[in-house]
């Protein structure tokens, strides 16, 4: 994915980048057993009713089509991704589990905090790298960003 910020929303303000290869590669032995063993439901962002939108299931660990390295894969957010054998759980428990795993993520790998200027553009591999903007009061300020990306399997 590539992002240019045309206005930035305020000085110093940041998206995270985590490197999900290295946060797979920094787990204990046992947990990357765990993780491997586990699938997550990613539930469509764009449906308005979570019960009943598309889903899709993903394995929490997969291998990179070009590297072949293994990283973890999380949903697009805690509200949006449900840990397999979770689905009869409530949602805030199944949030609870979500944001559990991303911490257990961030504590394993390396974040790199970008501090956005004006015309920056960063390109990242989506398939390897969990990233979030950090929050901003949205009434206050004004983010002008173009993002693009690219959905490609390699064989």
């Amino acid at each position: 994915a590539m992002m240019h910020v045309v206005q930035t929303a305020y000085t110093g303000h940041t998206t995270s980048f985590l490197d999900m290869q290295m946060a797979y590669a920094g787990l204990e032995p046992s947990r990357r057993a765990w993780w491997s063993a586990q699938n997550m439901w990613h539930l469509d962002p764009f449906g308005a009713n979570r019960d009943k939108c598309r889903r899709a299931l993903h394995p929490l660990v997969h291998r990179h089509t070009v590297t072949g390295k293994l990283s973890l894969q999380l949903g697009p957010s805690p509200e949006r991704s449900i840990l397999e054998g979770a689905e009869a759980e409530s949602q805030e428990a199944q949030e609870s589990q979500a944001v559990a795993l991303t911490d257990e993520a961030v504590a394993a790998g390396a974040v790199y905090h970008h501090i956005w200027e004006n015309g920056d553009i960063v390109i990242w591999d989506n398939s390897q790298c969990m990233h979030r903007s950090n929050p901003y009061d949205k009434s206050e300020y004004v983010r002008k960003a173009l993002r693009v990306g690219v959905i490609s399997e390699m064989r």
